[in-house]
């Protein structure tokens, strides 16, 4: 039973139906007894979106790799076409080849789009109320008007000064009032998971067979930033969660809990695993133990790469 739900687990991510380890054996035994006209595979490639700020820091060969059938690890042979300008706006076209020891070949496309920075538009924000400078000089002479008033005050005794009071009051209260109207706002923000420029919503999906259609679902936990639990996020790839693919050790992940809680989280791991649960580059590492057993608080982010393989990111 165990062997059966840990299999459930790593196959949640997937757009293909569940793949059992035994069926993952035999494959490779087939590949093996076969002719090599199996082309390597290039992994952990995903179309991004970049500020200029990230593009100066942004590697396209980070963290891509490349595997043969025969040939075993192909990552210092792949070769990259590109026309990436990251100092200039727009939208960029990367070729990633590989060719194998018999001749098979195999090129994967990535779009990288680059836009401003998002500081630019804050800042054009921030100049505008600059502009509204003059209508705060007009206070200082409503004031001016209200101390000669207060001048005429002494001939008229009580009068006028019980009059004043009351617009004084009524001044004050709708002051007060448009406090709560930010709250709907903020709420509208719960249960959310943002990295790198991206904010995805997440749902309790907690046992489900398979990710949901669109955003992301928790797993195991319940999301909340505060219990001490860990929670396991899933997500599809491509979908919403394809952005997991570009996250690495040190990448912060910002959680926002149903309560409206946020707490955030650094990215300590980033691994590939089987359907199993066994470390897709080392198959004595089983990596159950240190993804869903581990307690603490703390999140795990899964998504797959392909119909055998996730991609996770552990964070504390």
């Amino acid at each position: 039973m165990n062997t059966l739900k840990r299999t459930t687990l790593f196959s949640i991510g997937l757009l293909a139906s569940l793949t059992f380890l035994g069926f993952a054996t035999q494959n490779d035994h087939s590949r093996a007894e076969s002719k090599d006209t199996i082309a390597p595979k290039i992994q952990h490639i995903a179309d991004c979106t970049l500020t200029l700020k990230e593009a100066k820091d942004f590697d396209p060969l980070e963290n891509v790799q490349a595997f043969d059938n025969i040939d075993g690890n192909l990552t210092e042979k792949i070769t990259l076409d590109s026309d990436l300008k990251k100092d200039k706006v727009g939208k960029y076209e990367l070729i990633y080849s590989v060719t194998d020891s018999s001749g098979n070949k195999t090129s994967k496309t990535r779009a990288v789009t680059i836009v401003p920075d998002e500081e630019s538009s804050s800042s054009a924000e921030q100049a505008a109320p600059v502009e509204s400078a003059p209508v705060e000089t007009e206070a200082p002479i409503a004031e001016d008007i209200q101390e000669t008033a207060e001048v005429v005050e002494p001939a008229l005794n009580s009068t006028p000064v019980e009059s004043e009071a009351v617009p004084v009051e009524e001044n004050t209260a709708p002051v007060a009032e448009p406090a709560p109207e930010p709250e709907p706002v903020i709420s509208q923000q719960n249960t959310t998971i943002s990295f790198l420029g991206v904010t995805i919503p997440f749902i309790n999906y907690n046992g489900a067979s398979a990710a949901p259609a669109s955003g992301a679902g928790t797993w195991t936990g319940t999301g909340a930033v505060n219990d001490g639990a860990p929670t396991h996020f899933i997500g599809h790839n491509p979908g919403d969660f394809a952005s997991v693919m570009n996250i690495t050790v040190g990448t912060p992940i910002t959680v926002v809990d149903s309560q409206g809680n946020a707490r955030t989280y650094t990215v300590y791991e980033v691994l590939d695993a089987y359907d199993d649960g066994l470390n897709a580059h080392d198959p004595n590492d089983n990596t159950w133990a240190r993804v869903i057993d581990a307690g603490g608080e703390r999140i795990s982010l899964q998504t797959c790469i392909t119909d055998s393989i996730n991609r996770i990111v552990l964070a504390s």
